[in-house]
């Protein structure tokens, strides 16, 4: 079963998340994101490029937004696309990914959806007896 799928909503895109612990949860969220928005056509590149990502929030809800916000921005501007998705530094209020991954040139992918934004709307964080999960909002 994959950790994470969409759901139904009747204008924008509506995702949840599992996870075994919130590491792995924030890990997932920001592999989503980009599985969501485009794929390569030709495939991955043979050498990937490493770069990280650090957000920060004023609660872990806040933190997940942020670092959302952050994925989506390295593909809007970069057409950066994440193939490897790796939290390397986590705290509830800190986060630092490192991402493997590639930009694209446009004729190069295959996009999904063009999500503008992750929105606070419905934003959650929930424990539950199998591990923890969220449900995210992309506005598109």
């Amino acid at each position: 079963m994959s950790p994470w799928e969409t759901l139904p909503h009747p204008s924008d895109l509506r995702v949840r998340v599992r996870a075994r612990d919130r590491r792995e949860l924030f890990e997932e969220a920001a592999r989503s994101t980009f599985a969501l928005c485009a794929r390569p056509i030709g495939g991955w590149p043979e050498k990937l490029e490493t770069r990280e990502i650090d957000a920060r929030g004023e609660d872990e809800v806040g933190l997940l937004h942020r670092l959302l916000a952050e994925c989506l921005f390295a593909f809007e501007s970069e057409r950066f696309l994440a193939r490897d998705v790796a939290v390397v530094q986590f705290s509830p209020r800190e986060c630092r990914l490192r991402l493997r991954g590639a930009c694209f040139a446009p004729e190069e992918l295959e996009v999904d959806h063009v999500i503008k934004a992750v929105t606070w709307h419905g934003l959650s964080i929930i424990d539950g007896p199998e591990g923890v999960s969220a449900e995210i909002l992309h506005d598109l």
